[in-house]
């Protein structure tokens, strides 16, 4: 589904004129006239194709507005015409190939006898390169087998190009290339599915003479269940994958014996057609050369992500998508955005994180619109799916919604709104050259399909906690949503007074007994924190006891309202626990300890105007 999905893709940019995606076996020309025939051949008429563009001048009078006829640019079958004489294309040309027209002389070069000798030269070379695109039309037309094409070679056998003064009126409309079209037919006869199709499959080869790269072996197609010719080698390779050895791979290939089965060789393996090839491997080189399309997480992962939208409705949804995955503020740090639609889509994904849907042009069918994503990372010469995943634009929505509504976290004004999963990733890490080739793909499946985050993950961030102490609002909101996804414990966005955990209680208790030892003491530069996280957090028995014999210590050393309400936080929470505490803490309740222990902190240091302060915390913080 992978390949065929980029196929559509492809397809989809092809039909949008998007820059920089390159054409198999077509060209974007310039059409100017139609020459519409009847379904015998004969000719109705010689039609102008051009469109009709209004020019603006200003001038001293005012604005001058200019009707001026345009020649109107159609993807059409074939290459540009190759630097050569007598090279007619496909069933398109221009005036001369087309119909042997030649542009008469003016009057004045009528009188000058070197002029009229070039001319007449002139029209017998057209008349040749009419007879030439006439004989290679008729000797294809019993391979093409198609009444319309047979219509087009019934009125090459007929046409005289003396009488075309008698069938155009205006002459300007021949100064570009024209096509053909069967009256009553809803597209030119080179759009036809059937004809499109013989070129593709062997039309190219037979007109230009030249021989196919793969052998002209013929087979199913697995990616369009057609028969066509197979693909030895996918072409072009694949570019921009972060991390890669070398600077193009490929995302299918056989290169060794041990890969290849049933004497099979290379792409004969994975039967998908030059045409399939073509085109998925330059969708993916779009989407990776794409700043909306494309997000690096990690040192070694891609991601890309598109809709199958066509192309002009699909640039705020994908960017959207980014602005999700990547953050807010990497998403307006590329290429120059228009501030007003960031902020649209900035507020939108406000909306999505607290339940509510998105702003209104992303409702209805945008939101039933199906919607891919795809993780890839190197593995020697070829790509490695880290994963894929189809849903609908609603659903990634939603999905992403409920990621960073788990995640929502009491924050201060220089922590991130969003939090982009690379971020996550480079805080489970010393070093991101030391991240686990696996871990990327693990947090992004788990978001995008509301699965559970890997375990591996929190295990890596609770070791961080304990390697550097640094409880920081990244990890602990990553953490809070792991807890309430994997392991079903209610954690709120702020300090909860009325959760009795143990494991939150015990992060409470010892952010109160930190804070406490540096109220005291302030000039100290090794606190409680530095020199017991990691064995509080994981064997409370060993260690609270002998703080809380320090605490009285330092709590003498505070004075007044201040000492008075420390003492009452610090029993309020030693309350909630039983008489004894636990010998060990499991995974999901070191996470929670880390929670309390941030809650706790953002307490001591907000500034009284959360509605979820105890009391003593508000005269606590009105004392400091």
């Amino acid at each position: 589904m992978i390949l065929k999905e980029l196929c559509d893709l492809y397809d989809r940019l092809v039909d949008a004129g998007t820059e920089g995606v390159p054409l198999r076996g077509k060209s974007r020309q310039l059409v100017s006239f139609r020459i519409v025939l009847n379904p015998d051949g004969l000719l109705v008429r010689i039609e102008d194709a051009r469109s009709c563009i209004r020019s603006e001048k200003k001038t001293k009078k005012g604005l001058t507005v200019t009707p001026q006829m345009q020649a109107t640019p159609q993807l059409l079958i074939g290459k540009a015409k190759p630097p050569a004489k007598l090279k007619p294309c496909f069933l398109w040309d221009n005036a001369k190939y087309l119909l042997g027209y030649t542009p008469p002389l003016n009057q004045k070069a009528q009188e000058n006898p070197e002029q009229m000798k070039k001319h007449a030269k002139q029209v017998l070379d057209n008349l040749a390169s009419f007879a030439e695109l006439r004989r290679k039309h008729l000797a294809v037309e019993a391979r093409i087998n198609h009444p319309s094409y047979s219509a087009v070679c019934r009125f090459l056998e007929s046409w005289d190009p003396a009488e075309l003064a008698a069938h155009v009126g205006d002459e300007s409309i021949l100064s570009h290339n024209g096509v053909f079209q069967i009256q009553g037919e809803p597209c030119d006869v080179h759009d036809i599915e059937a004809i499109v199709q013989w070129w593709e499959e062997e039309g190219e080869k037979h007109w230009w003479g030249s021989s196919s790269a793969s052998g002209d072996e013929q087979g199913t197609c697995l990616v369009t269940n057609k028969r066509a010719t197979i693909a030895r080698l996918h072409e072009p390779a694949i570019k921009g994958v972060p991390g890669a050895r070398t600077p193009v791979v490929k995302l299918v290939s056989f290169e060794l014996q041990p890969f290849e089965s049933y004497g099979l060789k290379q792409g004969r393996n994975a039967p998908v057609s030059e045409k399939a090839a073509f085109a998925y491997c330059n969708a993916l080189n779009y989407l990776l050369a794409s700043e909306t399309n494309h997000v690096r997480l990690g040192e070694t992962t891609g991601v890309v992500f598109w809709t199958a939208a066509p192309r002009q409705c699909a640039s705020e949804t994908e960017l959207l998508a980014k602005m999700g995955i990547d953050g807010l503020e990497n998403a307006s740090s590329g290429k120059a955005q228009d501030p007003a639609l960031l902020k649209r889509l900035a507020n939108s994904l406000r909306f999505i994180a607290q339940g509510q849907k998105p702003a209104n042009r992303f409702e209805g069918k945008m939101l039933e619109t199906p919607f891919f994503i795809l993780g890839l990372s190197p593995n020697a010469a070829r790509l490695s799916v880290r994963f894929y995943r189809e849903s609908t634009f609603g659903d990634f929505l939603n999905r992403l919604g409920a990621h960073y509504a788990a995640m929502r976290l009491q924050h201060r004004g220089e922590d991130p709104e969003f939090i982009s999963p690379f971020r996550i990733l480079r805080e489970s890490v010393l070093d991101m050259k030391n991240l686990p080739a696996r871990a990327s793909g693990d947090l992004l499946r788990a978001i995008i399909g509301g699965t559970p985050y890997p375990e591996a993950l929190a295990a890596a961030v609770i070791r961080r906690f304990k390697a550097d102490g640094h409880i920081s609002y990244i990890r602990c909101a990553f953490l809070k949503a792991w807890l309430i996804r994997n392991h079903k414990i209610d954690i709120r966005p702020m300090l909860d007074t009325t959760n009795t955990q143990p494991g939150y209680l015990l992060g409470r208790l010892f952010a109160a007994l930190v804070k406490t030892q540096k109220d005291a003491l302030p000039d100290l530069k090794r606190t409680l924190r530095d020199s017991f996280y990691s064995s509080a957090s994981s064997t409370p028995r060993s260690v609270f006891p002998r703080l809380l014999r320090l605490y009285p210590h330092h709590l003498g050393k505070l004075e007044g309202g201040l000492k008075v309400n420390r003492d009452r936080l610090v029993q309020d929470i030693m309350e909630g626990l039983s008489s004894e505490f636990p010998a060990h803490l499991d995974l999901a309740a070191q996470g929670s300890f880390a929670l309390g222990y941030y809650h706790q902190t953002q307490a001591f240091y907000r500034n009284g105007q959360e509605g979820d302060q105890s009391p003593h915390e508000q005269q606590e913080l009105q004392l400091n």
